[in-house]
């Protein structure tokens, strides 16, 4: 008796626990892979044609400063043609409810003019809808990270000034749609050893049914500069 007692217990045990991470469509810190390693399991990567003539997408020994061991570093090389590398990772379910994202990223060097490294949520067919651009160079403050919609380079508002060769955290949680699909959304940015910078109730509508996955890239055609993207994590909000 206590012998099945303590396996109907485990079993709840494991049930619950299943439960609590039910909500997660994607969790990734790239500690998996080998330094060097371009991300695979679910990953597509696109570094051009041929493979490598617009830059290079590899997982680095280098954690972020919030923790972690690993990254993703995207590299850009200006004489590509087109949009620079992309690393992109469907869920494997869509949702319609409302999402929470977290990263933490890291720009060493001003990427220059014209340049706008991005994570993007797609929908389950892949259309591109929320948005954020790391270092906008675009508006003033210079290169301050911006949420924006869909494929707009500008549209937004700066979130904080952004200093080169420091860890942020980010995290933006989408609310609702109401009033005709108009969604909002609170994100929170904080640089590494400082306070968080809070914007809450942005409007914007991405005109997406569902969220399907995220990518992460360039939202221009001069992909210079490197991207770092670590302790990727996207939950349905509770």
């Amino acid at each position: 008796m206590k012998i099945a007692i303590r396996f109907i217990s485990t079993l709840v045990l494991l049930s619950s626990a299943s439960l609590l991470r039910a909500d997660v469509l994607l969790q990734e810190d790239w500690s998996g892979f080998r330094d060097g390693e371009a991300p695979a399991d679910g990953w597509m990567v696109w570094s051009g044609k041929p493979e490598g003539s617009v830059g290079t997408v590899q997982v680095v020994e280098q954690g972020s400063a919030f923790g972690g061991s690993h990254a993703v570093r995207l590299q850009g090389q200006v004489e590509g043609s087109g949009a620079g590398p992309a690393v992109t990772k469907m869920f494997a379910s869509p949702t319609a409810a409302p999402i929470v994202v977290k990263f933490d990223f890291f720009i060493p060097a001003s990427p220059g003019a014209g340049v706008l490294p991005t994570v993007t949520l797609i929908d389950s067919t892949k259309k591109a809808g929320l948005r954020f651009n790391l270092a906008n160079p675009f508006i003033r403050p210079n290169h301050a990270p911006v949420i924006a919609n869909q494929s707009k380079q500008i549209d937004g508002d700066p979130i904080t000034p952004l200093n080169f060769d420091v860890w942020y955290h980010v995290e933006i949680r989408t609310l609702p749609a109401k009033d005709g699909g108009v969604e909002k959304y609170n994100v929170s940015v904080t640089p590494f050893d400082k306070d968080p910078v809070e914007v809450d109730g942005l409007e914007l509508s991405s005109r997406l049914d569902d969220i399907g996955g995220i990518q992460i890239g360039w939202g221009s055609a001069n992909p210079n500069g490197a991207i770092y993207i670590a302790n990727l994590q996207v939950e349905e909000a509770r």
